[in-house]
């Protein structure tokens, strides 16, 4: 619920849905867990009333000091942003059961990777990514230096839409139809202490979250059984939802609803996986682009160029050579 709060703080204000509706939802506590199906349902409903598909950064920018609670504290007293993102990462399902934070090293850079265990809709990705401007910008600020914001969906062509972008993240360089939702960081800057650093606050709020994590229930999800499922899948040509059943104990029936109480699909797991790989590999490999649709199980190389150009705009030797000569 501290994740629902920012829209409704925002939808108070600035729309006409019902007063009751934002109150019914107002009620629940701050750490009551909400299922991602109904939130993203209840987020592509505001978005359609509102007619605002920036609606997501928007809330995140209502987002202010201490409302993420032990996760956003524990980070703030770390001794520099490196182990503040650290904290991050190990915390995050305090907030969100479904998404996990990886961090790693990649020469002078520090990559910061968000994995969400369902698909993520336009605007719960803006919001993700936005909520990310209270522990980088504010908790960080005269620390991490300039650093990248990445999205994996297609940037808008509204200029006012873009403009929301710029306003959510003044100090950062946006790069839309990346492989992965995230953040690149300037490792040098990361290694600096940050101003409020408090060593043993930071050991009593790490003990604690780590008793609230610990009082988490432990669930392995069907959406993210299937991801790992579909990665062995691909290798074999298209992906069969009555394999996939069969290995993972269920019927396709079964796991299809399983997959819907967790607001996805087969299909739509499908796409968004090889959508990520498909931009990895043909930004970050030397692979051939032909070997590149054998490996996502595509029948042919003109199958994969179509589905490629639909996900991002251009063809795959485009994207290829345009990140070639960044």
């Amino acid at each position: 619920m501290r994740l629902v709060r920012p829209f409704l703080q925002l939808l108070r204000r600035t729309s006409s849905i019902p007063a009751a509706i934002l109150d019914g939802l107002a009620a629940h506590d701050s750490d009551e867990r909400v299922p991602a199906d109904t939130m993203h349902e209840l987020l592509a409903g505001a978005v359609a009333l509102t007619n605002d598909p920036t609606l997501g950064l928007k809330a995140a920018r209502e987002l202010s000091i201490g409302e993420l609670g032990a996760l956003e504290y524990a980070a703030g007293s770390a001794r520099t942003a490196r182990e503040s993102l650290d904290v991050i990462g190990r915390y995050m399902h305090l907030l969100n059961d479904g998404l996990a934070v990886g961090i790693g090293d990649e020469g002078d850079r520090v990559v910061v990777r968000m994995n969400n265990a369902v698909v993520f809709p336009r605007a719960a990705e803006d919001f993700a990514l936005g909520a990310f401007r209270v522990p980088v910008e504010e908790r960080m600020r005269g620390v991490t230096g300039p650093y990248e914001v990445h999205f994996q969906h297609r940037g808008p062509d509204d200029v006012a839409e873009l403009n929301e972008y710029a306003i959510t993240f003044p100090a950062a360089k946006i790069c839309f139809g990346s492989a992965f939702t995230g953040f690149v960081l300037d490792r040098a800057h990361l290694i600096r202490e940050l101003p409020t650093q408090d060593a043993q606050l930071h050991r009593v709020l790490r003990s604690h979250a780590d008793h609230l994590l610990a009082a988490l229930p432990q669930v392995e999800t069907a959406t993210s059984r299937v991801r790992a499922r579909l990665l062995e899948e691909l290798r074999g040509g298209e992906p069969s939802a009555a394999r996939i059943a069969k290995a993972l104990g269920m019927s396709p029936r079964t796991l299809a609803r399983r997959l819907a109480e967790e607001g996805t699909s087969l299909k739509a797991l499908l796409n968004d996986t090889r959508r990520s790989l498909a931009l990895s590999y043909t930004k970050d490999s030397e692979l051939m682009l032909a070997d590149i649709a054998l490996l996502l199980g595509f029948s042919h190389a003109g199958a994969f160029n179509r589905a490629f150009k639909r996900w991002t705009g251009v063809p795959p030797i485009d994207f290829r050579r345009a990140h070639r000569r960044l």
